[in-house]
This record gives structure tokens, C-alpha cells and sequence, in this order.
């Protein structure tokens, strides 16, 4: 079982400019290959429910598509509870105009509802049918363990997959969750394998005007998760990493983002079954995901350089898996 290229639907019924119909289009003449979308209830965040609205309304779930979703988080805390759950899920399987979704995660770490009592909550959504498996997704490897344990000592089903922050720029999960989901027998899904847009060069390599539109644009409106990804990769040591790698990769005529999907595939703790959730805004940008996909391991000098990267970038890297 190879490892999975999963559609994130993030970014999805934003309005404006963002119309996702020719890409969806494209997405489904890659379905020997992707046959997975992965959304949640708080997407997009400027329009909360309404990527759910438009995966429902394309007709993934009901077209041979595993689609994923995530219960509404909201930061204060208090969302999973049962009754918590309970209305996240009837919304987004209403959305999605589905009986049941493939995972429904836990989005983020509630802080005020106790571990034990999400745990049940999300045991009863699988219990009534309403997802074929749980996952967790953003939890330390302490909320995990503690997450793990209710299950196991009340009965309840166990998260089955992982889903983390996770690109060659940031590996701090290698030496906390990958050792804890490995044993409990867990999968991981990897969100932002092009950090978010980093890793394509233009924020280290533009101008502040050139950045308008993307996450790096410094603007109070910035609507992509703007202000997470400034503070989590708008640091030097960051920048220095990609304007290492786009020299070495320059040699080879290849694309960082190229490089970053490769690595994950190849290089980096993901095994066989495991996944990893791409983006794309553009027909293009999915191209040349599944152009990667289908290119195999990078030049082991490549992979050197990346590894060289991971004693300056380590620090920086944890304050990004850091809720």
C-alpha cells in the first residue's frame, strides 16, 4: 500500500477569485492516483462549512472519493464534547451530502474539555456509523498517549490516523509522534508538505509587493492562514535553508516544490500507507504534484544537503508543531 497523495480542500469555497471548478475537473482525471479529499468543518476560515459545501456539492463522497473531515475546533476550547460532536457532525455529513465520512478528526487540541470525555465523544460519532475510523490531528505526544489510553481502558475506538505539520523544513514529529503512532499501529497524514507556499522560493526570493495573494502577504485581511505561516516560516534560519536548496537544486533542473514532495515520498519517516495532503490553487500546481509523484528518490547529494539543514532549522521547526 503506497504511500497515499490526498486532495486538501482547505481553501475551498472562498469566493472571488477562487472558483475550484476547473480544478476540480483536473482532480478527477487523476483518480488512479488521488482518490482521497480531506476538508474539515472550519474551512475556509474567512467562511467556515464552506469547503465541506463544495466537496458535497461536486460529488466526491458519492463518486468513489474517501473524504475526510474534521469537527469544528474553535480555539477558547469546550468543542468536543459530546453534544460538541454530535452537531459538527450532522452539519458537515449534511454539507457533504454523505451518510458517513472515511476519518473525522480531532482538528486541534481542545483545552478545556478533558481527554477522556473527546475521546467518548468521538467514540460515540463512530459508534452511530458516522465515520468508518477516528484521527487526531495537532495533539502533542502527551495528548495523544492520554487520548490513546481512554480509549483502551473505556472500550472506545482508538484513532487510527495522525495528521501533522510535516515537510523537510519542519521534522519535529520525527522524534515525538512518529515513535507513539508507530506503536500503536497509526498512520499520518501530512498537511502542508510545501510549507504552506515557503517552499516554493517566493517569500525568500520576492519583493512584499510580489507577495500579494499568498500566505506571506503582510496584510491584517490575509485570510490563508497568513499570520501562522509569517511567524512559523518567516524566520532567517528558514530562509537560509531554501536559498540552500534552490542552489543545489538549480544543478538539477529541479523545482523546490518538486524537491519537498519527492522527499516525503522517499526520504522522510512517512511508510506505506501513510498520506500526504496537497493544496493546489492552480491546474498547474496539481500537475506538478503528481509529476513528483510519479518521479521517484532525489539525487543522494539532494538528500544530503536536506539533512545538513536539520541542525539549524530543528529549533524554529517546534515552534510550528506547537499548539
Amino acid at each position: 500500500m503506497p504511500i497515499d497523495l490526498v486532495i486538501g480542500a482547505g481553501h475551498w469555497g472562498q469566493g472571488g477569485q477562487n472558483d475550484e471548478t476547473q480544478l476540480i475537473a483536473a482532480i478527477r482525471k487523476y483518480k488512479s492516483v488521488i482518490k482521497t479529499v480531506d476538508t474539515a468543518a472550519l474551512y475556509p476560515f474567512a467562511a467556515p462549512g464552506s469547503s465541506e459545501k463544495v466537496v458535497g456539492d461536486a460529488g466526491f463522497g458519492n463518486d468513489g472519493y474517501l473524504v475526510n473531515t474534521k469537527a469544528l475546533f474553535y480555539p477558547q476550547g469546550g468543542c468536543y464534547t459530546p453534544d460538541g460532536v454530535q452537531s459538527s457532525v450532522a452539519r458537515s455529513l449534511e454539507s457533504l451530502n454523505m451518510a458517513n465520512v472515511h476519518v473525522l478528526y480531532a482538528h486541534a487540541p481542545d483545552q478545556k474539555t478533558p481527554i477522556s470525555e473527546q475521546a467518548a465523544a468521538f467514540n460515540d460519532a463512530f459508534r452511530k456509523g458516522h465515520c468508518k475510523s477516528v484521527g487526531v490531528a495537532n495533539l502533542d505526544a502527551e495528548m495523544l498517549q492520554e487520548w490513546i489510553s481512554a480509549a483502551q481502558a473505556n472500550g472506545y475506538v482508538k484513532p487510527t490516523i495522525y495528521q501533522g505539520h510535516y515537510n523537510l523544513l519542519c521534522r519535529a514529529h520525527e522524534e515525538t509522534i512518529f515513535p507513539l503512532i508507530r506503536q500503536n499501529g497509526m498512520k499520518y497524514m501530512a498537511y502542508s508538505p510545501i510549507a504552506g507556499g515557503f517552499l516554493s522560493g517566493i517569500p525568500t526570493f520576492s519583493s512584499s509587493s510580489e507577495l500579494a495573494g499568498t500566505r506571506f502577504e503582510a496584510t491584517d485581511n490575509n485570510v490563508k492562514h497568513g499570520p501562522f505561516y509569517r511567524f512559523w516560516y518567516n524566520k532567517e534560519s528558514m530562509h537560509t535553508a531554501v536559498r540552500t536548496l534552490k542552489t543545489n537544486a538549480d544543478r538539477h533542473g529541479l523545482s523546490l516544490p518538486t524537491i519537498a514532495i519527492r522527499w516525503l515520498l522517499h526520504h522522510s519517516a512517512l511508510q506505506d500507507g501513510d498520506g500526504i495532503i496537497i493544496g493546489p490553487e492552480t491546474v498547474d500546481e496539481l500537475d506538478e504534484c503528481i509529476q513528483a509523484y510519479n518521479a521517484g528518490p532525489l539525487p543522494d547529494d539532494l538528500v544530503m544537503v536536506i539533512e545538513s539543514l536539520q541542525g539549524f532549522l530543528k529549533e524554529d521547526a517546534k515552534t510550528i508543531v506547537h499548539f
